[in-house]
């Protein structure tokens, strides 16, 4: 739209919690929730892992997600699992309406770091669209479907940091005579 406002960033369906590193019980797990007050059509849209193919998976039929709804999209539906062993990335994207070879717009993407097995990451806060393109944190429980949990706390944290200290004032020199 050259010469015409633009309409800024759209923050209407999000990638919200990521299960990267299953133990063959459970599996790789995505989960999409649409933050905005309407109802969005899916059709077209794309996920997958692979920035040199953004067309991993597509929803090729109408797939409504209500406002506030959660889509939880598994391994074998994607037809890709996800590899937070060594560590991966997720590429939500919209496609152009009725032709599925073409983008629309980057709707969401997180580089995901190695995890632990069957601990998932999410979004904390739940769902909070201004946090775009944020890490997803480990969560203290999966919670597909659901608002996630909260974020786990380290064994280590750093509980103070003094940003601004005083000037510390210089080394005190003893008396040197110029004379001896």
């Amino acid at each position: 739209t050259p010469g015409t406002i633009g309409t800024g960033s759209v923050f209407d369906v999000i990638i919200n919690e990521v299960l990267s590193h299953s133990d063959g019980v459970l599996l790789d797990k995505v989960e999409l929730v649409n933050t905005s007050t309407s109802p969005i059509d899916l059709e077209g849209w794309h996920l997958s892992d692979d920035h040199d193919d953004y067309f991993k998976f597509t929803f090729t039929t109408s797939t409504i997600l209500n406002a506030g709804e959660y889509l939880v999209l598994d391994e074998t539906q994607l037809g890709f699992a996800l590899d937070g062993q060594l560590g991966d990335d997720i590429w939500l994207m919209q496609g152009v309406p009725n032709d599925s070879d073409r983008l629309l717009r980057f709707a969401d993407h997180h580089d995901l770091d190695a995890t632990e097995t069957n601990v998932s990451l999410g979004r904390v806060p739940n769902a909070d669209p201004f946090s775009q393109g944020a890490s997803l944190f480990p969560v203290t429980s999966q919670s597909f479907g659901t608002a996630n949990s909260s974020f786990v706390v380290g064994d280590v944290i750093i509980s103070e940091v003094q940003y601004d200290p005083a000037p510390v004032p210089p080394a005190e020199v003893g008396n040197i005579d110029d004379d001896e």
